[in-house]
């Protein structure tokens, strides 16, 4: 499992497949290497595998915040926003104060046009972590969508001060009218 851990985190997700793949015949209850194991098919945009070995590690542990948020996140990508919703809210069950389930929910609530709820994750994400940029950014799209300019360019002005290189600033500069 280490060597196979090792060689994704070196950025070859491909050569660490037969890694995981033996560890996992040698020992298929241990939860940990089922959660690395879809963490390496996620990202080797094999959401099926990724889908089944976070399942099975959650049914070996069943509050494995990791697995549940790495869930909601591929459920996000394959634009289940529903699922991903129930997802991020399990894990914000086992930790109430994950900001980064907190925002991602917030993004799952707004890709369904629920602009209050996710509103309202993004304020209580802010809340936890003040300087956190991404849920500072999504209050500024928010309140943009929400036909706010006043509101979004504050928030957009609070992350800009929280992190002036935050990649996604200059396109919703632009549509603020700002430069």
């Amino acid at each position: 499992l280490g060597r196979g851990y090792r060689t994704f985190l070196s950025g070859s997700p491909e050569a660490a497949v037969p890694y995981f793949d033996r560890f996992e015949a040698l020992d298929p209850w241990h939860f940990e290497g089922r959660f690395y194991s879809g963490a390496l098919h996620q990202a080797l945009g094999n959401d099926a595998r990724a889908l089944e070995e976070y399942d099975r590690a959650l049914a070996l542990y069943p509050g494995m915040q990791g697995a549940i948020y790495n869930l909601g996140n591929l459920r996000f990508r394959r634009r289940e926003y529903a699922v991903a919703v129930e997802t991020f809210s399990r894990v914000l069950a086992v930790n109430p104060v994950m900001v980064e389930a907190l925002n991602n929910r917030g993004n799952s609530w707004a890709a369904q046009g629920r602009m209050k709820e996710a509103e309202a994750d993004y304020l209580r994400a802010v809340a936890l972590r003040p300087g956190y940029a991404d849920a500072l950014y999504n209050m500024a799209v928010t309140r943009f969508r929400l036909g706010d300019q006043i509101g979004a360019r504050k928030w957009f002005r609070a992350t800009m001060e929280a992190d002036p290189g935050y990649p996604q600033a200059q396109s919703l500069a632009d549509s603020l009218g700002m430069k």
